[in-house]
């Protein structure tokens, strides 16, 4: 998610409209199994230097349950440990990855998923899982031209 707001018009109910229209571009789930070297440089990546000389992250939307220790010199950003649900991830250990169709081929500069293998598109858009997370989670109310 490249946002914090879902709901879009303030109301308190995030609809279906608003969930399509936060993911307008209509990607597709996808996987793709990555080494842990890979998946390191990927989440270093999304951090950038701005024109103000500072280290900004990016949106690549990595998961709650991971967590990276990150050193920056005047060039680069680098992960120096990565962890997945708090257990340390080898550079040599296989990761399954999941994403939007977009990014996991390579789209907005992250090439490194372009050395994954395994790609596998499910066919399923990507607002629809947001649709259904929500629709299980009760934080969901469908309105009249929502649906």
């Amino acid at each position: 998610m490249r946002t914090r707001a879902l709901d879009l018009n303030g109301d308190g109910t995030v609809t279906v409209r608003e969930a399509r229209d936060m993911m307008a571009l209509q990607f597709d789930n996808a996987t793709v199994t990555l080494d842990g070297a890979h998946v390191k440089r990927l989440v270093a990546r999304q951090w950038k230097r701005g024109r103000d000389g500072a280290w900004h992250r990016g949106a690549l939307g990595v998961s709650s349950n991971v967590s990276a220790d990150m050193s920056f010199s005047d060039r680069t950003a680098t992960v120096r440990e990565l962890r997945i649900d708090g257990i340390p991830v080898t550079d040599d250990q296989t990761v399954l990855v999941a994403g939007n169709s977009f990014l996991l081929t390579g789209g907005d500069g992250f090439s490194d998923f372009l050395s994954g293998r395994d790609y596998r598109d499910t066919g399923v858009p990507y607002a629809q899982t947001l649709i259904d997370f929500l629709r299980s989670g009760g934080a969901f109310r469908s309105g009249t031209g929502n649906t």
